[in-house]
């Protein structure tokens, strides 16, 4: 298992933060160190957050599927056909490939690729509020 790197930024409990410290762990694989901050701005520390943990968070994060077809309102339909967690943006990268010419597109942001779907809108709500699902 590899470890995620210190200071990459991740998922948890509704923000995006960076891991702060990461040590192996006979029964997690890894474990790490995370602060958040309470709805009053208090600092919370949350030690041994294990790997897996934030694993599922990240999947929760994500908007779309590997696989799944998404409609862009300006171009029409394209395939999820890669997708990957960005430590140092803090956010879902995608790659798409277009169902009627089959070309792939670079990586887009998720916060981009939201964008895309609902037309090219420019959102007012922070990039970590438009991530986890519902």
């Amino acid at each position: 298992m590899t470890p995620f790197p210190v200071h990459g930024l991740v998922p948890y409990e509704g923000q995006v933060v960076p891991i702060l410290n990461g040590r192996s762990d006979p029964v997690h694989g890894w474990t790490y160190t995370l602060h958040t901050r309470a709805p009053d701005r208090e600092l919370l520390i949350h030690y041994y957050v294990p790997h897996a943990d934030l694993l599922k968070a990240i999947a929760m994060y994500a908007r779309f599927e590997k696989g799944a077809e998404v409609n862009l309102a300006q171009s029409g339909p394209v395939v999820m056909v890669q997708r990957t967690w960005n430590f140092r943006q803090g956010t879902v990268l995608y790659r798409a490939a277009s169902s009627k010419h089959g070309t792939i597109t670079g990586w887009i942001t998720q916060e981009r690729m939201v964008e895309l779907v609902h037309g090219n809108e420019r959102t007012d709500r922070p990039t970590w509020a438009i991530g986890p699902r519902k």
